[in-house]
């Protein structure tokens, strides 16, 4: 091999290091989302079946959507809209581990339609 291959594979595989163990540090600093609290209002709207479905929804594994019922399909969802917090718990494993998510939350009051738009996401401190 000539001499100037051999230096553009030796840069080469020391890219590949040094890009696996950038990767390995930001993958460090996070940890599995197992521990979502979901926050309503104390005046909520939404009935305790709506939270219910509204807390599953921002938990993947547990939610099922709700397929549209013939009246929803012909005219349209029917919504009550409130903000709710999320704070995912030990999210990062250095201080601060929190997050605290903000979202506008919508719930079809006939089908269970959810949808939910991010408003607002902060760090916050409140596990050790």
């Amino acid at each position: 091999m000539k001499t100037k291959n051999k230096i553009v594979i030796a840069m080469g595989l020391c890219f590949m290091v040094l890009l696996s163990i950038a990767t390995g540090v930001a993958a460090h600093n996070l940890i599995e989302e197992d521990n979502i609290e979901v926050v309503f209002k104390e005046n909520s709207i939404f009935s305790d079946e709506e939270k219910h479905i509204i807390e599953a929804s921002f938990n993947a594994d547990s939610y099922h959507a709700q397929p549209y019922g013939l009246k929803c399909s012909l005219f349209g969802h029917d919504y009550k809209t409130e903000i709710v917090s999320v704070i995912r718990h030990k999210v990062r494993t250095a201080k601060p581990r929190c997050m605290r998510d903000t979202y506008e939350t919508k719930i079809c009051t006939v089908c269970s339609d959810t949808i939910s738009t991010l408003i607002y996401s902060e760090q916050i401190n409140c596990c050790d």
